[in-house]
């Protein structure tokens, strides 16, 4: 099955996690940004580099995207995550906000 034909902030968020590219995926990030982990908040780069090195690019993580719904700057995938941290399905939903990701979500099904 191949994977739904995702916005273009977002496949390059999808290839720079799934390539181990630390840089591509913060290059994507507002200087504000905040991410929600199932309830955790991390909010600026700072943060989220820190919540990366222990479970996104640092746990080794490999995302496939099963589906794909925009609504203006929103959008939400349903996922499957695999890393050495967590494996399973999930939600991840983003605001964008001037070409850059503004928010993220992730929660399960």
């Amino acid at each position: 099955m191949s994977e739904p034909a995702l916005p273009p902030l977002i496949d390059a968020l999808v290839h720079a996690i799934n390539a181990g590219d630390a840089e591509g995926v913060f290059s994507l990030f507002a200087p504000d940004a905040v991410v929600n982990d199932w309830g955790s908040e991390y909010t600026g780069l700072d943060q989220i580099r820190a919540w990366n090195d222990r479970e996104l690019i640092g746990a080794k993580g490999v995302l496939t995207v099963r589906s794909v719904k925009q609504n203006g700057n929103r959008i939400a995938l349903v996922t499957d995550w695999k890393s050495n941290f967590f494996s399973g399905p999930g939600r991840f939903e983003f605001t964008l906000d001037n070409g850059k990701i503004k928010q993220w979500t992730i929660s399960e099904l």
